[in-house]
């Protein structure tokens, strides 16, 4: 996929992935400016899960310090939560 030049091509970008994927949580799109990349300090690369808005995991800074076995173990239990509620 190439660089994108403006917000209609992440746009686009992001409806293709969803249309390819079966992805079943909402996808975010970054402005152009980029402002949840700074926001978040995507740079170093991090691992966040969001609920209902609020940040409930965040990991360590990446590559070398985040473990995508955090990620799975937290949505494991999530995931495990709703279908007991």
């Amino acid at each position: 996929m190439k660089q994108h030049r403006n917000l209609q091509e992440r746009i686009e970008a992001a409806q293709l992935l969803m249309n390819a994927s079966k992805l079943k949580a909402p996808l975010l799109v970054d402005s152009a400016e980029n402002a949840a990349n700074f926001a978040y300090g995507a740079l170093p690369i991090r691992l966040y899960i969001i609920l209902d808005g609020r940040v409930e995991f965040t990991g360590g800074m990446g590559p070398t310090f985040y473990k995508t076995q955090e990620v799975r173990r937290w949505l494991t239990r999530w995931k495990e939560s709703e279908v007991n509620v």
